[in-house]
């Protein structure tokens, strides 16, 4: 009798067991870490990969930090993972907002102005996109009359938003708007972070739509640095006051990309602090050894949710915030294919 008789029905169920596993690339593909740290408490940090807990504490050191504890969050993002998709938030102007008008928040004088995008909170964007990894995007306008909690609350996205090589803010034909957000405000410059189709990232302060070619996402926000020593305080990022705070590096190679949230006014149990200064995202990017790093919208805006229940605690007593746009990421069943904003013009595809 064949021996293999009997190990054949074995192995067949060794087969089907480990390929019903998660593989070892699915699980790279993001890894998230949090991390809580004092003056009297080393950082204790059980996710971390090595060398993140290092790198924490030679950015944070316990010398200069309270009594009351820093909590972080830690997410490495693999750009190169061929079945990741990557999301931003489609601006759709055709829904329950397209019409509104109304006076822009955080403008002086105020102005009445378009505010044509519905804001939703990271996990309701996450229910519609099918997202596993969300975080909140771009500072944005909303209704200052109505308030960001309003039954319909309408908004607009500062800066670059970019989907899939579809650029639709700001409109392609207004070449202004990459430099000034619609109330005309310096203090929002347009620095971008660009996900290319080639899988590589960088952190831009966008001049021309040609800027724009190679990517095939982007979202808006305020440079922390840049390689080439681009770096932004505007009064916009409020770098003085302490806030919950969300940023971006990307790390050499321009493959992977690095997300820290500090929780800010969340913890308001006692022993927790309630938010950091800028230029502590700043360090912590710099020790994680980012080339390029950018700052998102903070304060009640940050928020970051993942999969297995994973979620930053929201700054607001009220819970998660509304906000304009979004950047997730998702492992799709086959490998993914992104077409960039120059791919797109010169199909004459449009947006």
């Amino acid at each position: 009798m064949n021996p293999l008789f009997f190990t054949r029905p074995i192995l067949t169920a060794l087969f089907v067991i480990l390929f019903s596993l998660p593989s070892a690339a699915q699980a790279e593909a993001w890894h998230i870490a949090t991390f809580e740290t004092s003056k009297t408490q080393p950082v204790a940090c059980p996710n971390c990969r090595e060398g993140w807990g290092e790198a924490i504490q030679h950015a944070l050191p316990q010398k200069d930090l309270g009594p009351k504890i820093l909590r972080g969050h830690i997410i490495k993002v693999d750009l190169s993972h061929q079945r990741l998709a990557v999301m931003v938030t489609r601006r759709v102007t055709d829904g329950p907002c397209a019409n509104h008008v109304g006076p822009v928040a955080y403008t002086d004088p105020p102005i009445e102005a378009p505010l044509p995008v519905l804001l939703r909170t990271v996990p309701q964007w996450m229910e519609e996109s099918g997202a596993a990894l969300a975080l909140s995007g771009a500072n944005f306008h909303f209704d200052a009359n109505q308030g960001v909690r309003a039954e319909l609350p309408c908004g607009e996205v500062i800066g670059v938003n970019l989907h899939d090589g579809h650029l639709d803010w700001p409109q392609p034909g207004a070449p202004e708007l990459l430099r000034e957000n619609i109330d005309a405000n310096p203090q929002w410059p347009a620095d971008t972070l660009l996900i290319n189709h080639d899988r590589t990232a960088r952190v831009l302060r966008v001049q021309d739509y040609a800027d724009l070619n190679q990517a095939a996402f982007a979202i808006a926000g305020s440079a922390l640095f840049t390689e080439t020593g681009g770096e932004n305080n505007g009064t916009g990022t409020k770098p003085d006051k302490n806030l919950a705070r969300l940023g971006i590096g990307v790390l050499p190679g321009r493959q992977h990309l690095i997300i820290i949230l500090l929780e800010g006014r969340s913890t308001t149990v006692d022993g927790f602090v309630v938010g950091s200064r800028l230029n502590r995202l700043r360090r912590l990017m710099h020790a994680f050894g980012a080339v390029d790093a950018i700052n998102l919208d903070g304060s009640g805006s940050a928020q970051v949710v993942g999969p297995d229940g994973f979620a930053t605690t929201p700054s607001d007593p009220e819970g998660a915030r509304p906000i304009a746009n979004h950047l997730g990421f998702r492992l799709a069943d086959e490998p993914v294919t992104w077409t960039s904003y120059g791919q797109r013009q010169g199909n004459n595809q449009g947006n």
